[in-house]
């Protein structure tokens, strides 16, 4: 049954009868508009950003917005009609909420010279807006879409780890020409000749939520091809599975998940070798973060324990729900781990320290062994070697601790570029009482030979910082201090070669911040660590031998086209890399957030992840392995944005120019 059938008789005559049909339409909104004044009036509209649509004579396509009061839609084309319950219109007309409408597209009018738009605007309160521009292709134009086999495709498939391949076909020349911001063509670009086949590939861009969820069809995410010539549009639907069930991708914050140590009241974490010595380790209160990276963010944690059998052999089973020490917290994969405090079971008697562990899977992995779940995990008293690889998140003692002021606190002390390590100690001095309790400060920590440029970092994010003369405790102007998150950058420069102090503030939402004070001998700082700062924006050095790499500002042919392109503010160069680079920003806080890989000489994204990671965890440090698949590209163009969003790239090796 059709609403409306036009049959144009001429261009003239037809845009008559279109603007009498959406009178009516619009009169008729305007009434329901009215009549419902006295409930909308309050409602200021909120309009939905403008979507494009291709579709060719024939198709039918669904168009979804989101309306906050009562509406109405118009189509400006004939040959675009509304379709609800089998019935065809050119005005359609709603209360608030999601509206699915479906689009038929007729060959009404069309040409072979030129594609055809149609508006879809929406009408709110007082207020028209174009919310949907429709593209139909001019009158012939074919591009059908295969998959390996040669079946016709539908819809195309995007890939997890590798590309999904599929082949194309038009009788017009084309290119892809949109994607959502999600989706990687395999090499960069796709385009095709009139009536040749070509082949191409779609794969999720990893940034470790997106390629968390999949995407049906009828999510009416599209792929575009468009014709060379602007008179042909083709969209299809995306279609992504997600991760493989039965994966999980666990990021802790160290590389090595065994010899984290805890304290008998569950708030200071330690790993082996980072408390009780001057070059710091990591260390965290109250939680230690995690991520889980699983399909749809549905996975499960187990936790486990260690004890000892009256032969004395080591054994691991399931804690006991109603005795859980540990306790994994958080959503969407961000999870913290806390630990409750060990109390004595009796009194007079110390609590017993214990080791935990704790352990998370994906949904479908967890199913599948959950009905035998300690034998399926644990073998021959210890937990399965596949499980140790993919799936632990830490192993953790509870027991005393010997700590001393300022350890827990300051995690790590180096110069400003990052290439010396200096070193601290807790400070035990007379003044240590007077300190604690004039500045309300957890910890005191002492740096006797700092570097002109100093960077310090804590075991907490900072809010305030606030400095001191040592031998007057006069205030002192913070301008040589820089505070970020976690780190605290010291200028001599600035502040002066005099002995000072200063205290930093936690950052917390509720509850009594910690406070932790540094005392920086800065008339010392001619004697040790680096006397001036580095010129350029990376520090470069060899992970081996920890000798300075050089790094020189790029200054080839390319260098404007590199700059304008991917909006980087200068460019650096590595030209003759060998073994394992480390690589650092110069300036005092400033920490390397994401980076992206190309090939020089063809532009392609390249995917490093074995060859690149993040060596602290903190953007502070990233590591360059030139091997694997680095090797096989003579040149690599890397785009660095540190974490204030600002770019810059770095050439590792030498361009044929």
């Amino acid at each position: 049954m059709k609403h409306l059938d036009l049959i144009p008789v001429a261009n003239t005559c037809k845009k008559m009868l279109y603007k009498g049909c959406l009178l009516v339409g619009l009169v008729a909104a305007c009434s329901l508009t009215a009549c419902s004044d006295d409930d909308e009036n309050s409602v200021a509209p909120v309009f939905p950003e403008l979507q494009t649509i291709s579709c060719n004579a024939g198709e039918t396509k669904e168009f979804t917005f989101e309306a906050n009061t009562n509406w109405s839609l118009a189509s400006t084309e004939l040959w675009c009609k509304f379709v609800k319950d089998d019935v065809e219109s050119f005005v359609l007309s709603g209360k608030a909420g999601t509206q699915n409408i479906t689009i038929r597209v007729t060959d009404e009018a069309a040409t072979v010279d030129e594609a055809s738009v149609a508006k879809l605007e929406l009408t709110m309160g007082s207020q028209t807006i174009v919310i949907g521009e429709v593209t139909r292709s001019a009158k012939g134009s074919e591009l059908k879409i295969y998959d390996m086999e040669g079946n016709e495709l539908e819809a195309l498939t995007v890939g997890y780890d590798d590309f999904e391949p599929f082949k194309v076909k038009a009788n017009f020349h084309f290119a892809v020409t949109g994607t959502p911001n999600w989706v990687e063509v395999e090499g960069g670009s796709l385009v095709g000749v009139s009536n040749q086949e070509v082949t191409g590939g779609l794969r999720v861009i990893q940034d470790g939520t997106v390629e968390k969820y999949p995407v049906a069809a009828t999510d009416n995410k599209m792929i575009v091809f468009s014709a060379e010539d602007g008179k042909a549009s083709f969209s299809f639907p995306l279609i992504y599975a997600g991760m493989d069930p039965m994966d999980i991708d666990v990021t802790a914050p160290s590389a090595n998940r065994y010899g984290w140590t805890v304290s008998m009241d569950g708030k200071s974490f330690a790993q082996e070798g980072g408390q009780g010595t001057s070059g710091g380790g990591s260390t965290y209160t109250n939680r230690i973060p995690f991520t889980v990276k699983v399909l749809n963010d549905d996975y499960e944690f187990v936790y486990l324990e260690e004890w000892e059998d009256v032969s004395g052999t080591k054994n691991i089973s399931l804690i006991d729900p109603s005795m859980l020490w540990l306790h994994c917290e958080g959503e969407k994969g961000d999870i913290s781990l806390r630990v409750d405090e060990n109390e004595p079971q009796y009194a007079g008697v110390p609590a017993e320290e214990r080791t935990g562990y704790v352990l998370a899977f994906s949904r479908a992995e967890y199913e599948s062994i959950k009905e035998n779940l300690e034998a399926n995990i644990v073998e021959n008293g210890d937990i399965k070697y596949a499980y140790q690889q993919s799936n632990l998140l830490i192993q953790i003692t509870q027991k005393e601790q010997e700590t001393t002021t300022g350890e827990q606190l300051v995690n790590s002390v180096t110069s400003g570029d990052g290439s010396t390590v200096i070193d601290f100690v807790a400070y035990t001095g007379e003044n240590l009482s007077h300190y604690q309790s004039t500045y309300g400060v957890q910890s005191v920590t002492e740096i006797n030979k700092p570097a002109m440029n100093t960077l310090i970092t804590f075991a907490f994010e900072g809010v305030n910082i606030e400095a001191y003369d040592l031998s007057t405790e006069e205030p002192v102007e913070v301008g040589g201090f820089e505070l970020s998150g976690n780190y605290v950058g010291v200028d001599a420069s600035i502040v002066g070669k005099k002995d000072i102090f200063f205290v930093v503030t936690e950052w917390v939402e509720a509850g009594t911040p910690r406070k932790a004070m540094v005392i920086i001998h800065l008339s010392s700082v001619e004697d040790g660590g680096s006397e001036e700062p580095s010129e350029g924006v990376f520090s470069i050095t060899n992970a081996s031998t920890a000798s300075s790499v050089a790094c020189t500002e790029y200054a080839g042919p390319s260098l404007d086209w590199f700059k304008q392109n991917y909006g980087v503010e200068s460019i650096w160069q590595v030209e003759k890399p060998t073994g394992n680079l480390d690589v650092a920003l110069s300036t005092l806080g400033k920490t390397i957030a994401s980076w992206d890989c190309y090939d020089f000489a063809t532009e392609s994204p390249i995917s490093l992840t074995d060859e690149i990671t993040d060596v602290n965890g903190d953007g502070s440090v990233i590591n360059i392995w030139i091997g694997g698949a680095f090797v096989e590209h003579d040149v690599v163009f890397m785009v660095i944005t540190d974490n204030s969003g600002v770019k810059y790239g770095l050439i590792v090796g030498t361009p044929a120019e």
